[in-house]
């Protein structure tokens, strides 16, 4: 049977939503495209700190899964994948659900921090257009 957070991840590919490997995934977060930077359990130590640096001022956040590269490429139909971007907020929303799921208590902080980001979204497509710089 297949593992849910590896078949979502596949789904997710084939709709477009993620940015495989770190030249997409940097890409993605530098222009603001990202919402989650996912990195497989086993990345590189100076992998982890250029994606940590990369991560500072933009409003994507890190991911470390409990996957290998081998294991987080052969999800996505590459062959190896040791970080990536998710670029849609409501599959990063599912993803983290599904993660809450399999893995109790682990990822609480990082969905929380997801949903606030989700909610304010969602404030900003309610609100009025031009409310935010009404004239005194």
């Amino acid at each position: 049977m297949t593992d849910p957070i590896t078949g979502f991840l596949g789904i997710m590919r084939k709709a477009s939503a993620l940015a495989p490997g770190e030249d997409q995934a940097t890409d993605a977060v530098l222009r603001g495209k990202a919402r989650l930077l996912i990195l497989a359990s086993d990345i590189g130590e100076r992998q982890e700190e250029r994606a940590e640096r990369m991560l500072e001022g933009h409003s994507a956040q890190k991911l470390k899964l409990p996957l290998t590269k081998a294991e987080l490429g052969n999800a996505i139909g590459l062959g190896q994948c040791a970080m990536l971007a998710v670029t849609d907020l409501g599959f990063a929303r599912a993803l983290m659900e599904k993660l809450k799921e399999r893995f109790p208590n682990q990822y609480d902080a990082e969905a929380e921090e997801l949903e606030k980001r989700f909610q304010k979204i969602e404030h900003r497509k309610t609100a009025k257009p031009g409310s935010r710089f009404k004239k005194r």
